[in-house]
């Protein structure tokens, strides 16, 4: 028996129309038929990125050279596609920092099918801009105020492909380029030190050094320095470390030592000059390949004065010390154009230095008017032929508590001069000295006149029951021995007359 359901009737007209009105729409719509899926979604791509040695910290750095810093390779796997457009977003990670275009830029790209288009890093520099870059464990702030500068560390860079049309990722892998960031810093200059002043005694012997700074670091095979002097002119104005490349060179010196002694045998240094040195590194692993020093491995640049010999005088002493004055002596040096005196206070913070220019010829100098039981130091600097001398060491001293001179009103103290022996008398008075009196009192010499132990002059003293208060005083044809005593004679107040 043959039965028939409904369901099994033939298709009605108006079923057929209206397959016809509805799958035929789907049918002819771009993204269902073949030649749209051609047109909207390309066969993989493969991307490939090459990272050429030696690999910079800064990023702008990347292009500045004729050399590529990376290559990238794209290729449409499926030849039989006679073309494709893509553009491309790079992604630049380490363990630390990641940065990468938050989507794909503009440019767009054709490739054909079966064939490889190689793109050299200057092809490719908009992808590095700041203004196209977000950042991950690294703000831009800090990575433009570092000059685009990548902190240490291994790193992968990578681009990725899209299609133009549709924006659909089509790079199915991308194999990134791979390079490690070495911070090799350069060498650090220590002999001679920074602004020192180096003096020609006999025959020429200067010690010159540096400490690597990058030699931590694993895989150097080979580090080579490259040493440069060079003369800074007389009176040069301006910023010299600026101008370094365009002065003058004295000597070029490369070496794989980290010191070297120069001496009579290279060219002669002029007295009176100053002269800059530095010191630059480069280095190979042990791959051969170069090593990227910061600052292209030069050393920060050092000058030094090259002086005529002039030692500090060292048989300078202080002689002797009351409440108010401290007596300096030294031997004379004919050589010798000039002194400098300086003293202050030893126990005040930041105490002043007071200057005292002392002409040649002399061999003493009274310090005065000093406080009465305050300490002081003190240090002594010569002048030779072609500029001074280093200061010597520093002397203190203190000056005692004043003793105030027993006087009653009427009265004198005791006088028993001794007999004047012209053995005894002092050669030369000269100013500043100071003279014990018989009564007690300290005079320092204003004015003086005459010799061998006999003088007239002017001077002062300070009197302690008028509140120290100086006087001026005058004298006449007396005699002081080798001890700095009075022996004959008296000093007079100017005005009252009244002696001393």
């Amino acid at each position: 028996m043959n039965t028939k359901f409904e369901n099994d009737r033939p298709l009605r007209p108006f079923g057929r129309q209206l397959c016809r009105h509805f799958l035929l729409p789907l049918l002819l719509w771009p993204g269902w038929s073949s030649a749209g899926l051609q047109a909207q979604s390309i066969p993989p791509v493969r991307s490939s990125t090459t990272c050429h040695p030696p690999h910079q910290h800064r990023v702008s750095d990347w292009f500045l050279s004729d050399r590529d810093a990376f290559t990238l390779q794209i290729e449409l796997l499926d030849a039989g596609v006679p073309s494709a457009a893509v553009r491309l977003r790079m992604v630049l990670t380490s363990d630390q920092i990641r940065l990468e275009n938050s989507r794909p830029l503009p440019r767009t790209f054709s490739l054909s099918g079966g064939e490889t288009l190689t793109l050299h890093s200057d092809e490719l520099r908009d992808y590095f801009n700041s203004q196209n870059l977000t950042f991950s464990g690294l703000s831009k702030q800090q990575y433009l105020r570092n000059g685009e500068r990548l902190p240490d560390g291994f790193y992968q860079l990578a681009f990725e492909v899209y299609e133009a049309a549709s924006g659909v990722k089509v790079s199915l892998h991308e194999t990134p380029g791979l390079f490690r960031l070495i911070s090799c810093e350069p060498p650090l200059p220590y002999a001679p030190a920074n602004q020192s002043v180096l003096q020609k005694q006999g025959a020429t012997h200067i010690a010159f050094g540096w400490t690597p700074r990058h030699a931590a670091q694993a895989g150097f095979m080979e580090t080579t320095y490259r040493f440069e002097l060079k003369r800074i002119p007389e009176n040069f104005q301006g910023d010299w470390q600026s101008r370094f490349d365009d002065l003058s060179t004295v000597y070029d010196l490369t070496t794989d030592q980290t010191s070297f002694v120069y001496n009579d045998a290279l060219p002669p240094l002029e007295v009176g000059l100053r002269y800059a040195f530095r010191i630059q590194a480069t280095g190979r692993d042990r791959n051969g390949q170069e090593i990227v020093f910061s600052n292209r491995g030069y050393s920060e640049i050092f000058c030094f004065t090259y002086k005529a010999y002039c030692p500090a005088p060292t048989q300078w002493r202080v002689d002797s010390v009351t409440a108010f004055t401290a007596r300096m002596s030294w031997p004379q040096d004919p050589l010798d154009k000039a002194y400098r005196l300086q003293y202050r206070k030893a126990e005040v913070a930041d105490a002043t230095w007071f200057p005292v220019e002392i002409p040649p010829g002399e061999t003493g100098h009274t310090l005065y008017p000093l406080e009465p039981a305050t300490a002081y130091e003190c240090r002594f600097q010569r002048q030779c032929e072609d500029g001074w001398s280093e200061y010597d060491r520093l002397q203190r001293f203190k000056t005692p508590d004043e003793k105030p001179v027993e006087l009653k009103c009427g009265e004198h103290p005791p006088m028993t001069p001794p007999a004047a022996d012209e053995a005894d008398a002092l050669p030369v008075l000269r100013k500043f000295d100071h003279v014990k009196t018989q009564s007690g009192f300290e005079v320092v010499i204003d004015e003086v006149e005459g010799y061998d132990g006999w003088f007239s002059g002017t001077a002062h003293t300070y009197v302690p029951l008028l509140d120290n208060t100086g006087i001026k005083l005058t004298y006449s044809r007396i005699f002081v021995n080798k001890d700095y005593e009075l022996v004959r004679g008296t000093f007079k107040a100017a005005k009252s007359g009244r002696k001393l």
